[in-house]
């Protein structure tokens, strides 16, 4: 089979890097659609009806997270409903040798995307690290309902079980990208902005003492 991607491995990560983005929309996207999306949840999407529909998120993400075990999972699912794609199909074809050599995790993103990849590296923190884990979720309890309410609103795109997920990874790597659809005063913003590189600070702190 043709490869659109390369494999990179990282302790118990396999980071796969995909040729350009469609190709990696076509590999990924309905898996992170089954386990992220806010509407179809564990819900099962034929092919022809989710890709190219820009009413699954799923379409427009720079890059994916989740366990190997629930990617193979995903595309097994696929196989039996005979609604895999090739993309799909090639990569499952050589990550399934990983699922017995103590791999795992899958990050991914395109070629030379440097910013994703910090960002997809904090969802693997989050998942093999209990500790950090525990401390994200007593931060994420203590934020005013202003700033979670907000945080909140950027979420929606995704599944609630995600939000403490997805907002450690933001806050950590792009913290002001909450205030992308504010209405705000610009004399707030500036407040919003100073608390949430507050909790950035605090997050990224806490992984540097760690040595995480």
């Amino acid at each position: 089979m043709e490869s659109f991607f390369s494999i990179k491995k990282e302790g118990q990560i396999l980071i796969i890097s995909f040729n350009d983005k469609e190709t990696q929309k076509l590999t990924m996207s309905s898996a992170s659609c089954y386990y992220e999306d806010p509407n179809y949840y564990k819900k099962y999407v034929y092919k022809y009806h989710l890709i190219d529909n820009d009413k699954f998120y799923s379409n427009y993400y720079d890059g994916h997270n989740l366990s190997l075990k629930k990617l193979i999972k995903y595309y097994e699912i696929s196989i039996k409903k005979n609604d895999i794609l090739y993309e799909e199909l090639n990569l499952y074809n050589k990550i399934i040798k990983y699922q017995k050599k103590n791999y795992k995790y899958v990050i991914t993103k395109c070629q030379d995307d440097k910013c994703t990849l910090e960002h997809e590296k904090k969802h693997s923190l989050f998942y093999f690290n209990k500790k950090y884990r525990n401390y994200v979720k007593i931060v994420w309890e203590s934020l005013n309902n202003n700033i979670k309410n907000m945080i909140i609103e950027y979420l929606k795109t995704y599944h609630e079980k995600l939000y403490i997920d997805e907002f450690q990874a933001y806050i950590t790597t792009e913290p002001f990208i909450f205030l992308k659809d504010s209405k705000n005063k610009k004399k707030q913003d500036t407040k919003l902005k100073k608390e949430l590189q507050q909790i950035s600070n605090l997050i990224n702190n806490w992984i540097k003492t760690y040595n995480c």
